[in-house]
């Protein structure tokens, strides 16, 4: 009876101890589980860099954009000064030569021109503000998406880190930039938006 119960002994000592093996592997899976979601919890502010996600296929910068359209109506503008410079020289310096006729046409060029620098003033204000608007457009839209993603993950702020002046915080570890995430949506928004508008 004895070496019977002796001989069970050393077998239950010898079999795989597989209740602690499996409580070891489940103990390893739930730390490794809990790591992930304290990286995760540590993100308190999601990183988007705007610049990249509203860079255009052409790679110009909406600032970009926006300066180059200012500048060709400053081409404009500036030529139709110049030539109410040049009328107001011409009748200051025949205004004791010239005739009562040469004034009178050159009074009225210079009133023409005036006319039509005014004209041009308005009309460049109202194009270049609604031009920004249609730049804004995108930023906003950036914006609307980089919020839902970041609530998404439980995070209530969202910062711009395109500007050199931005302080990011200490939490602001690669698992916070969700600039990859709002790119690739406000991508399949915008062929979805095509998609829509080719529709006959």
């Amino acid at each position: 009876m004895l070496n019977s119960i002796l001989f069970e002994m050393e077998e239950i000592v010898k079999r795989p101890k597989l209740p602690k093996l499996m409580m070891s592997s489940i103990s390893l899976i739930a730390g490794t589980m809990c790591l992930s979601a304290i990286a995760f919890g540590q993100c308190k502010t999601a990183i988007v860099n705007f610049r990249e996600v509203t860079l255009s296929n052409d790679g110009k910068t909406p600032e970009a954009k926006f300066d180059a359209r200012v500048a060709e109506w400053k081409v404009k503008i500036d030529a139709i000064q110049r030539e109410v410079s040049a009328a107001q020289t011409k009748l200051q310096e025949q205004s004791q030569t010239a005739s009562q006729a040469s004034i009178n046409e050159l009074n009225r060029t210079i009133t023409q021109k005036q006319r039509e620098l005014q004209s041009t003033l308005a009309d460049a204000q109202r194009d270049v503000d609604s031009f920004r608007e249609s730049l804004l457009a995108p930023d906003k839209k950036a914006l609307e998406i980089a919020k839902e993603i970041a609530a998404e993950r439980g995070i209530t702020t969202v910062l711009d880190s395109s500007f050199p002046t931005t302080n990011l915080p200490i939490d602001a570890n690669t698992n916070c930039n969700i600039t990859a995430e709002v790119k690739a949506k406000m991508k399949a928004n915008s062929s979805g938006a095509d998609a829509t508008d080719r529709r006959p």
